[in-house]
């Protein structure tokens, strides 16, 4: 999971209950492991998103993006990366 670590207390433990809550009812089935970014660093967004998506595909596990409800930089950051291992990927 990347997460965007929010400034307001209140809702930075809501999101990680959340998260606990997320990973307590697979822990069985997946392996959840959650990556800590600001949204409006794209720069380092964008490294932390390259180190995950290695790993996995080292791992050979498949990769899904969901951005639905994340910042617009956030997804942005997120499609380059992934369009950019694609693209890399077919050569």
């Amino acid at each position: 999971l990347i997460v965007d670590e929010p400034s307001d207390k209140n809702k930075k433990e809501r999101i990680f209950n959340t998260i606990k809550a997320f990973k307590d009812f697979f822990k069985d089935t997946l392996e959840i492991e959650e990556v800590i970014i600001h949204s409006y660093d794209i720069p380092n967004t964008m490294r932390e998103v390259i180190k995950v998506i290695d790993s996995e595909y080292k791992k050979v596990n498949e990769i899904y993006m969901h951005t639905t409800e994340g910042r617009k930089t956030i997804s942005f950051a997120l499609l380059v990366v992934y369009l950019g291992f694609l693209i890399a990927r077919r050569r």
